[in-house]
């Protein structure tokens, strides 16, 4: 079992904050795959090292909004002309 508080991770500031908002305040570890202890430390070794660098990386860019193509504005406009034609189709004319 591996146990690290996040605390004594060395980095920037702005990376341990972001640890310590994802992870909390300490991180456990538990491999118990391999018959061997030494595989097993390496193996909890490996997963921290995953798990602090996704935890430390920045949040995504947000997306940029971007124009309706053509083809996609005609398709809506298209769908919406048939179910006008389905709905006029359905009313009764004795009215």
């Amino acid at each position: 079992m591996l146990t690290v508080v996040v605390n004594d991770v060395i980095g920037t500031p702005e990376k341990i904050e972001r640890l310590r908002r994802t992870l909390g305040e300490e991180i456990r570890i538990m491999r118990d795959g391999s018959r061997s202890q030494w595989r097993n430390r390496q193996s909890c070794l490996s997963e921290l090292a995953k798990i602090l660098d996704s935890a430390a990386a920045p949040p995504p860019l947000p997306r940029r909004k971007s124009r309706p193509t053509r083809g996609s504005i005609e398709r809506r406009l298209s769908s919406k002309r048939k179910d006008s034609e389905k709905k006029t189709l359905r009313r009764t004319k004795d009215w």
